[in-house]
């Protein structure tokens, strides 16, 4: 697995989960809850193949948030799009 794809997703979640304790919203809930799940696929002993299928599934989420705000310019959502230009 690419390190600098293991990195954003935690420099990622970590903005999330303090975007979350600051403004909380439902919707960040379900994205730190996908994100958290995609880190323990990629610690666990799963195939490389599962693990991309998990990096796969958060794919599309950046433009997701974009369909419930229109502020771009917060950090976590800078940090999600970093992401997924990785992937």
């Amino acid at each position: 697995m690419d390190k600098r794809i293991v990195d954003q997703l935690n420099v990622a979640l970590l903005a999330l989960k303090l975007r979350q304790k600051n403004e909380p919203e439902a919707v960040i809930n379900s994205y730190i809850e996908k994100y958290e799940s995609t880190l323990t696929t990629i610690n666990s002993n799963a195939s490389e193949s599962e693990k991309r299928r998990a990096l796969d599934y958060l794919k599309g989420c950046a433009r997701g948030y974009l369909e419930t705000s229109s502020n771009y310019t917060q950090d976590f959502f800078q940090e999600m799009d970093k992401l997924e230009t990785l992937l």
